[in-house]
């Protein structure tokens, strides 16, 4: 098993910056799969406005930031393993992590699986009602 020096577990904002800032160690970061009703890229996925970020006097789209953060650390030489972490353990001075289908051995880890969003279950906020509607 090949050993690698960075794993990052997660795909929000945090994970891509811990990806720019170990690039030289060239580091692998796990995706992960639809979560709770969110997917790769984190919380800022399912936000339309974000007027309150470093670099966007004007705003951008939460989608588009997380595209154009994972396509910057891509082109650096992040490599993008869209898979799920169930397990993760100390082995030695290393770590094993795992997902459904693999193992990958691992010097260090960065952990950066971010949060979720805690849904009050009133009238209006299932699915197709007025949860992400804007209203």
């Amino acid at each position: 098993m090949v050993v690698e020096n960075v794993v990052i577990i997660g795909s929000g904002p945090a994970a891509y910056t811990a990806a720019l800032f170990t690039i030289d160690y060239k580091p692998l970061l796990f995706e992960g799969e639809v979560v709770g009703g969110i997917g790769p890229g984190g919380q800022l996925t399912t936000t339309t406005a974000v007027d309150n970020y470093p670099g966007f006097p004007h705003g951008t789209q939460g989608p588009k930031l997380m595209d154009d953060m994972k396509a910057q650390a891509v082109s650096k030489g992040l490599r993008v393993i869209s898979s799920t972490v169930t397990k993760l353990e100390r082995h030695g001075e290393n770590f094993i992590v795992y997902t459904l289908n693999s193992k990958y051995e691992a010097k260090g880890v960065i952990l950066a699986t971010g949060a979720s969003a805690r849904r009050l279950y009133v009238p209006g906020t299932k699915e197709g009602e007025f949860w992400q509607k804007g209203y």
